[in-house]
Formats: structure tokens, C-alpha cells, sequence
């Protein structure tokens, strides 16, 4: 039995191995959590909404990026586009753009070492 003022010595052990259970854990969640929250999404019945026309203000504005850019990424043939047949501008399905950005890997770790993980 230990007094008062004395300490178990396996009580430095115990905190070390909970520390380590909690940082593995956390680390595990991390790595899988964007593949769990898309399976949980893809579960859940979705209601169809009518497919439009977006044009190249809004599909920047949906991917973060310039104008320019999206048309980098029609001309790479990376985003499908049609005409639009009033006005002749590109333009991008939404429902096209939902599946393009769906499709996006997905990583974890500091951008030099990033690690992909899953598949959306």
C-alpha cells in the first residue's frame, strides 16, 4: 500500500496508454470520417430537384475558382459542358458539376504529404 505523498508507478503508464488509445483513435476517425459521411450521404433518399444550366459565373463560384479556370477545365475535357441554345455560352449541368465535384479525391495529412483516402 502507498502513502499519501507517493505515487503509483503505474499510473504514468495508464495516462501514456489511454494518451496514445485517444491519439490513435483520433487519427483513425480522421483518415475514415469523409468515407463514412459519404456512404451515410448516399444512403439517404434524395429528392429529385430539376437538372439546369449553370453558367461559368456559378460553376466558378461552386469550385472555388476563376472563370478562367473552368474553362481550363473544358478545354482539358475534365468538365463536360453543352450551349446554350438561346444565347450560344458554355454552360454546365448542375448535375454534371454535382458528379464532378463527387468524384474529387479525397486526402488527409499536410498538403506535401497528403495521403488520399477512400473513394468518394
Amino acid at each position: 500500500m502507498t502513502g499519501a505523498g507517493e505515487k503509483n508507478p503505474f499510473d504514468a503508464l495508464i495516462l501514456y496508454i489511454a494518451e496514445e488509445t485517444v491519439r490513435v483513435a483520433r487519427e483513425k476517425f480522421t483518415e475514415q470520417a469523409p468515407a463514412i459521411v459519404a456512404e451515410i450521404k448516399a444512403a439517404i433518399p434524395q429528392e429529385k430537384k430539376p437538372d439546369r444550366l449553370l453558367c461559368l459565373d456559378d460553376v466558378a463560384k461552386r469550385l472555388a475558382c476563376s472563370k478562367q479556370r473552368v474553362t481550363q477545365y473544358m478545354a482539358s475535357g475534365e468538365l463536360v459542358w453543352t450551349v446554350d441554345h438561346l444565347d450560344g455560352d458554355r454552360k454546365v449541368k448542375e448535375s454534371w458539376l454535382d458528379s464532378y465535384i463527387k468524384n474529387l479525391p479525397m486526402y488527409t495529412g499536410e498538403k506535401r504529404e497528403r495521403r488520399e483516402v477512400g473513394t468518394p
